[in-house]
């Protein structure tokens, strides 16, 4: 049988992977909502090895590799081709 509740008290790991089930869902939504413009959306936020290569060669700012970096967590395959 799966347990329905039990006694013990939130803590803080859990209210953040709660947090982060909530982010991921929120994104989620979203992405289904952009239609036709998801591939866009994915090529400014998803972790690309282009972005990368050129921020560690000097080509492109580190941002250009940090952002999609800490981004791409939250991304999600939604109806990519």
């Amino acid at each position: 049988m799966f347990p329905l509740r039990d006694e013990t008290p939130p803590t803080p790991r859990r209210s953040f992977t709660r947090t982060l089930i909530v982010i991921n869902l929120l994104v989620f939504v979203y992405e289904l909502s952009l239609g036709p413009a998801l591939r866009e959306f994915f090529f400014h936020f998803a972790l690309l090895p282009r972005h990368v290569s050129l921020a560690l060669s000097g080509g492109a700012p580190a941002a250009a590799a940090a952002v999609p970096l800490l981004s791409s967590i939250f991304l999600h395959g939604a109806g990519s081709t």
